[in-house]
């Protein structure tokens, strides 16, 4: 089977950006984070540790070939998966494989499942050694099995999508989990977001968590629309002209308390469990590293739940003036229109 040259290059960027990339910033993370542990949460192992050999009893396992990032992980990621597919002599064929894609990258899975990660080794031993057709470096080296984690797992009452009802509008944002291969920290983002969480419970903090697609986020306290104003906090200069740079006037002091909370350190923002850090630029110019810090964070929704839990709220405000009027108004009197 001749192979075209796009293949090949795909393949290679497999290869160097695959299970060991970066799994890049998606908005949120604002520089990789140090080696520093905020704090060894039960669970949580440190980056750069070896994924564990089980989770939990009934658990069930499946591997992960390669993880794909930069601005084409979609299309890399489906074309190594159809030219393995095409590939008679390859381990997996068409119906056995998946692509996960998120905003960070895209996952291809040998999808099969095992009851023990050891079942699963002689499966992953055969993907590491695969190569494909005139190919001398094996094209999956870094092939690896993962636990399959429930998407709502963890404590109902603890889940943000369910405990967020349409009254509140923010919560503070104290750790993001996120899958990074090349810190062997993959398929444990969901327990290790979980057990965050049980630990803050355990403090006495009012802390929720919430999985996305990609990432699992810990959060504490909820809080109304009116916790935070939006006013100018600074301006930047634009061709001349002065842009104002809009944030959050806090109005909720239970909000700056969570967020200069030192112990356990809830004024930075954890990632996998330990602080990060980015490069900024002084007065006087200078470059210096500050953690980053914890921050306010709109409760996630989708546009529809916005628009529904923004419509019950304007209703809830209209009933309440309604019901300030009639208690401030007279026996007896007429009201007049205005």
């Amino acid at each position: 089977m001749k192979r075209t040259p796009i293949i090949t290059a795909v393949v290679a960027v497999g290869l160097a950006c695959g299970v060991w990339a970066w799994p890049g910033c998606d908005g949120m993370r604002i520089s990789p984070p140090t080696a520093e542990p905020v704090a060894e949460y039960p669970g949580a192992d440190p980056v750069g540790a070896p994924a564990r050999s089980g989770v939990d009893e009934g658990t069930r396992y499946t591997i992960l070939l390669s993880t794909y990032t930069g601005p084409n992980h979609a299309a890399n990621a489906k074309q190594v998966k159809e030219f393995l597919a095409a590939d008679r002599n390859a381990f997996a064929k068409k119906g056995d494989l998946l692509v996960v894609h998120k905003e960070a990258g895209s996952d291809l899975y040998w999808n099969r499942t095992y009851s023990d990660a050891e079942k699963a080794k002689d499966d992953m031993m055969k993907a590491r050694g695969y190569r494909f057709p005139d190919e001398r470096q094996p094209a999956f080296p870094g092939a690896i099995t993962v636990p399959m984690l429930p998407a709502e797992y963890g404590p109902p009452e603890w889940n943000l999508k369910t405990a967020a009802t349409w009254e509140y509008e923010y919560t503070v944002l104290v750790g993001e989990y996120e899958d990074s291969p090349k810190d062997f920290y993959v398929g444990r983002r969901i327990k290790d977001c979980v057990e965050h969480v049980r630990e803050l419970r355990r403090l006495g903090f009012k802390a929720y968590y919430y999985h996305g697609p990609a990432k699992s986020l810990v959060t504490v306290g909820l809080f109304y629309e009116a916790a935070a104003q939006q006013q100018v906090m600074q301006y930047k200069e634009d061709h001349g002209r002065k842009i104002p740079v809009f944030g959050p006037k806090l109005a909720d002091p239970e909000i700056e308390k969570i967020m200069k909370t030192q112990e356990p350190p809830l004024s930075c923002l954890a990632w996998n469990g330990r602080k990060q850090y980015r490069i900024t630029k002084g007065a006087d110019g200078k470059e210096f590293r500050e953690i980053v810090g914890s921050v306010l964070f709109h409760i996630p929704r989708s546009a529809a739940e916005s628009r529904e839990a923004l419509e019950r709220r304007l209703k809830a405000s209209r009933e309440q003036r309604l019901n300030d009027l009639r208690n401030y108004s007279e026996p007896g009197e007429t009201p007049r229109n205005p």
